[in-house]
């Protein structure tokens, strides 16, 4: 019907193929008009990153932005959450704490932990309370969301009830705002577990550090 939306949804696999179909329309788009650039944040602000995927993708993007963003990969202890929820919550928030007022960029990683069954779940949710304490007291450029449970378990402990679109990083790797909750307007890049290039991350925090304009 007029007037209606369509929502483009389906597998990370189909990104791709979807991209060479739309590239030819997003040049006319392009060439209509040049939209004002949006600087997301200051350069020397950090990022926080929250990496709830165990695909090998994730680590190879995690150990790049470690290597040319100095970023601190933290890795959750799934045996500790597994047993005490809130004394793994209070371990890595102290942890990061000191990285995030220290001004490195941190990321929360659970890609290398010991997998333990059933706990998929509350580290999902263990995540979003570690990043909502975080981001109440420290100030972030933005935020790095791997997986999809994770980016909902961070949402919902936010507070938030929608992410506004602003662009992509890359095809496939949507950058928006966060609405809604006490971080409104947060800048937030979210990204599928497998998805993406070996830089994927390190083009994210760079974005959100406003060293990309877009």
């Amino acid at each position: 019907h007029a007037g209606l939306a369509h929502l483009t949804c389906g597998s990370a696999g189909m990104a791709n193929a979807l991209a060479e179909v739309m590239r030819a329309e997003q040049a006319k788009v392009a060439a209509l008009a040049t939209p004002e650039p949006i600087l997301l944040a200051a350069e020397d602000a950090p990022v926080l990153v929250v990496a709830g995927s165990r695909n090998p993708l994730t680590l190879l993007q995690l150990s790049r932005a470690a290597h040319e963003m100095g970023l601190a990969v933290l890795g959750v202890d799934t045996e500790g959450l597994a047993a005490d929820v809130s004394l793994e919550i209070r371990r890595l928030v102290a942890q990061a704490g000191v990285q995030l007022s220290a001004g490195h960029s941190v990321a929360l990683s659970a890609v290398d932990s010991l997998y333990v069954e059933g706990l998929s779940h509350t580290l999902a949710q263990a995540l979003g309370e570690m990043t909502a304490r975080l981001v109440s007291r420290h100030m972030v450029a933005g935020l790095v969301l791997t997986g999809g449970d994770v980016a909902l378990a961070v949402c919902r402990a936010l507070g938030a009830m929608a992410l506004s679109l602003i662009g992509e990083i890359s095809p496939g790797i949507p950058v928006g705002r966060l609405r809604g909750g006490a971080q409104d307007g947060l800048p937030v890049v979210t990204k599928a577990g497998g998805f993406g290039h070996e830089e994927a991350i390190v083009s994210a925090m760079r974005h959100l550090r406003g060293t990309i304009a877009r």
